[in-house]
C-alpha cells in the first residue's frame, strides 16, 4: 500500500524580493534551555547536548526530553520554543540578504511547539509538518501540539486555515483565541473559544524560567563596618539577637534587620 503523507502547512504571504539565497550555516541560536536538550545534525550518528547560545543550521534535528524545554530564535526575529518531549527537524530555513526570511519548513515529529513568526516583507511560506494536518497562516503566534496520531492548533494572534490533508473537506479557519483539533482521518473540528487555563498551561509548558541573578553580598560602598545591614532569612533552632545598645537579648525574627 502507498505510503501517504499529511502535513500541516504554515503559509505566510508577502511581496517576493530579489537578492534571495538559502543560508547554508547559522540560521539561529538556541537562547535557551531547561533540562536536558540535544542537536542532532545531518551526516552525523549521534546527537550533541545543547547548550544556550549553540548554533541552529538548517538539516538540524532539536529534541528536548522528560521535563526538559529549549527555545531558538532565528535570525529573522523568530522565535521557536519547544516544551518536554518534543521532536523538531529545521528541513529549510530561507533568508534574503538582508536576513529577512524567504520561506521556513520545520517538522514536528511528536510533542508541542510555540512559533511566534515575525512578519516579513517578502514572499513568504512558513511551512510546519505533521503527519496528519495542513494549515495556511497569515501572521501568527501559535501553538502546535502533536500527540496520539492528532495535530491540535491553537491559535493566540493571526489567522490560521486548517485541513486534513487525507480528505477533500475545505479548510477551516481558526482566528486569533480560537482553537481546533485534527484526528488522524477526520476533518478539523470546529473551532472553539480558547479557554484562560488552557492557554496558561500551553504557556507553562513551553516558557522556560529565567533565573534571577543573585547579587553577593559586598562591603563595597560602605565607609566603615558599622554602616552595614544585614537581614535574617532563615531561622533554625534556638537564636537570639542583643541589638547595640540593648541590655536584653531577644529571639530572632525572620525579616529581621540588624
Amino acid at each position: 500500500m502507498k505510503r501517504r503523507i499529511t502535513k500541516l502547512t504554515l503559509l505566510a504571504v508577502g511581496i517576493l524580493m530579489t537578492g534571495a539565497f538559502a543560508f547554508a550555516g547559522e540560521i539561529g541560536k538556541v537562547t535557551a534551555i531547561e533540562g536536558k536538550v540535544d542537536i542532532l545534525q545531518p551526516g552525523q550518528s549521534e546527537a550533541r547536548p545543547a547548550e544556550e547560545g549553540a548554533i541552529i543550521s538548517v538539516g538540524d534535528f532539536v529534541r528536548t526530553k522528560s521535563a526538559s524545554k529549549a527555545e531558538i530564535t532565528f535570525a529573522d526575529n523568530t522565535v521557536l520554543k519547544l516544551a518536554e518531549k518534543t521532536r523538531v527537524e529545521i528541513k529549510d530555513y530561507q533568508l534574503d540578504a538582508q536576513g529577512k526570511r524567504i520561506a521556513a519548513v520545520l517538522n514536528i515529529e511528536r510533542g508541542k511547539i510555540r512559533a511566534t513568526v515575525s512578519k516579513s516583507a517578502a514572499k513568504d511560506n512558513f511551512i510546519i509538518n505533521t503527519p496528519n494536518a495542513s494549515g495556511s497562516v497569515k501572521g501568527t503566534d501559535l501553538f502546535v501540539i502533536y500527540q496520539k496520531s492528532s495535530t491540535g492548533v491553537v491559535v493566540l494572534d493571526g489567522k490560521v486555515s486548517v485541513a486534513n490533508t487525507l480528505l477533500s473537506e475545505k479548510p477551516v479557519d481558526v482566528a486569533a483565541g480560537d482553537a481546533t483539533l485534527v484526528s488522524a482521518d477526520q476533518p478539523p473540528i470546529a473551532p472553539r473559544a480558547l479557554l484562560a487555563m488552557e492557554r496558561k498551561g500551553h504557556e507553562t509548558d513551553t516558557q522556560i524560567a529565567k533565573a534571577k541573578e543573585e547579587k553577593p553580598l559586598s562591603a563595597e560602598g560602605y565607609s566603615k563596618p558599622e554602616d552595614m545591614t544585614a537581614i535574617v532569612v532563615k531561622v533554625s533552632g534556638s537564636a537570639r539577637i542583643r541589638s547595640r545598645g540593648a541590655l536584653t537579648w531577644h529571639d530572632a525574627k525572620i525579616n529581621e534587620v540588624l
